[in-house]
């Protein structure tokens, strides 16, 4: 049996980091919406039937047209996928082939790099800092990856600046915005560029991450020609449905917005004031160096995994500093396990 070449060459990996052996008091791994699910989506499950399971589900014409009126644009513009991850794969499907280069500024999410690899692109990885418009002038890649606000640094990109990449681009930008929920966001410029397409997901603050869905954003040109690499059955009805009572929840992804940003703000200015550097982040991650805990990165690791204490190794998303680690806003209890671990471990160092 003949494998593509792009796959074999392709690493087995298991997702979902480290295994950790001890009991976990504070997961700070996650980076989902600490308040767990819309109280409206969890009411719109325990009133479903047995149709949503035994039937096929088409794509809901009504959950377009409530995620278009939720981010401000036509349902035209609006195509459903299998979380962010899903739609990147039909954005690679779509538009990349063997041997096309794909610009990735890093640190950065990963499955930017799978999906272009797994086509056979090229990835042509630029520090994060040092991303600018000549750059983006001068590239001949097929697509310019974005995360904005960043996973892992949650860092944002100011919009001038983005549409300044968009309108000098000669091929596709792709901004990922699944973390974009409650802040500044570029959707409403997939009005004016033929060359933008925006990944967004339920994953995050909508609290849906275990359900699969998201969708793109784009002109009514891209959509129609990335439907064209999708299923009809791609999303599943339940997800579907949850999805829709989700985004009517307001109430909910209000407060869901005001406890991350609260709980942000208060564990890096904890984090700071014993010593300990973070990246400047709007979002609901942020990145934090282990050196305060031990000179070397894995035993710093270990040591907060004894403790109780699981994080992101920055390996995978190409953190040049083996000591930087993803941390994500958890429940307040697990916050506060987190900063109590973290102040005797650098009292003790």
């Amino acid at each position: 049996m003949r494998i593509r070449e792009e796959v074999e060459k392709m690493d087995v990996k298991e997702y979902g980091g480290r295994s950790v052996k001890h009991e976990i008091q504070a997961d700070m791994s996650a980076n989902i919406n600490p308040s767990g699910v819309s109280p409206k989506a969890i009411e719109r499950l325990n009133n479903l039937s047995s149709r949503h399971i035994n039937h096929y589900y088409m794509p809901n014409s009504q959950l377009i047209g409530k995620i278009a009126e939720y981010v401000g644009l036509e349902p035209e513009n609006i195509m459903l996928g299998d979380g962010c991850d899903g739609c990147l794969s039909m954005i690679a499907q779509t538009f990349l082939s063997k041997g096309d280069q794909v610009m990735i500024p890093v640190p950065t999410f990963h499955r930017y790099e799978f999906h272009s690899r797994l086509m056979g692109a090229d990835c042509i990885h630029i520090p994060l800092g040092e991303l600018n418009h000549e750059h983006v002038s001068a590239s001949n890649a097929k697509i310019l990856f974005l995360c904005n606000p960043n996973n892992p640094t949650g860092t944002t990109i100011d919009k001038d600046m983005v549409e300044g990449y968009v309108r000098r681009f000669k091929g596709l930008v792709v901004i990922d915005e699944a973390l974009a929920d409650g802040l500044q966001d570029c959707i409403d410029l997939v009005r004016k560029y033929d060359n933008l397409v925006i990944a967004r997901t339920f994953s995050k603050v909508l609290g849906m991450a275990g359900l699969r869905i998201g969708y793109l954003a784009g002109s009514r040109g891209l959509i129609d020609v990335i439907k064209k690499v999708s299923s009809p059955f791609k999303v599943n009805g339940i997800a579907q449905e949850m999805a829709e009572a989700a985004l009517e929840d307001k109430d909910f992804i209000r407060k869901s917005v005001e406890f991350i940003d609260e709980e942000r703000e208060r564990m890096l200015k904890t984090l700071r004031e014993i010593g300990v550097r973070c990246s400047n982040s709007s979002s609901m991650n942020f990145l934090m160096s282990t050196a305060k805990i031990s000179s070397d990165p894995d035993n710093a690791l270990q040591i907060l995994e004894r403790k109780g204490v699981k994080v992101s190794p920055g390996g995978a998303f190409r953190i040049r500093d083996p000591h930087q680690v993803r941390i994500a806003v958890s429940t307040k209890r697990q916050n506060d396990h987190f900063l109590k671990t973290m102040k005797g471990l650098v009292e003790d160092a």
